[in-house]
């Protein structure tokens, strides 16, 4: 746990925390707060802005080295007082989703969170009232010009059936296509993977 204010007076910098774990086999939860409520936003309310991020982000690696082979879980877009991560810091996940995306002529503009739905734990079953937390995402930009109309493959852990449904969970995959409006470049528009631009999906 880093508690609030552990970073104050460092604004810009850098931390690198080494963490041990008990038992790389199984999903650990990592929560994010914010005192401010804004997250990474440097700005003000703008939060239509597609460059709207105050430069921070979040990474988490398996083992020591930092390289893009070893990520788990990156975050560049977290808006807000909290968000929650969980990931699977083990080589072969027993459980996984298959994601099959079919790129238009922009990947840049594709993004995508495939998050746990959950209760919580106050037995509340308000649709308001749902842990919500994301297992895997990618932000805007992070697929460039190379993928432009080819198709990728992302595997992704996930919770067992049984453990799923006994946490009364469901799983929510939400894909943008987002990019600066050509009359308002401080705004966000979108016209989805299909079909102007090429004959885009996802499965």
């Amino acid at each position: 746990t880093v508690p609030t204010g552990f970073y104050a007076g460092y604004p810009h910098h850098a931390f690198h925390h080494v963490l041990e774990i008990p038992d790389p086999n199984q999903f650990y939860k990592l929560v994010l707060l914010d005192g401010n409520g804004d997250g990474w936003d440097d700005n003000d309310d703008n939060n239509d802005n597609i460059d709207n991020i105050g430069g921070g982000y979040l990474a988490v690696y398996r083992g020591r080295d930092t390289l893009a082979t070893n990520l788990l879980m990156y975050d560049p877009t977290f808006r807000g007082k909290s968000i929650a991560h969980a990931f699977y810091p083990g080589e072969s996940p027993p459980h996984y989703l298959t994601l099959a995306i079919q790129f238009d002529k922009y990947p840049r503009d594709v993004s995508w969170t495939l998050e746990l739905v959950k209760p919580n734990n106050n037995n509340n079953n308000d649709d308001d009232d749902k842990e919500e937390i994301v297992l895997a995402q990618r932000p805007p930009q992070w697929y460039n010009e190379r993928f432009e109309l080819l198709s990728i493959v992302e595997t992704i852990p996930v919770l067992d059936k049984d453990t799923l449904i006994g946490n009364g969970g469901t799983y929510r995959l939400t894909v943008r296509d987002s990019y600066p409006c050509e009359d308002d470049p401080a705004r966000i528009c979108g016209d989805g993977i299909c079909c102007d631009y090429g004959e885009g999906g996802y499965v």
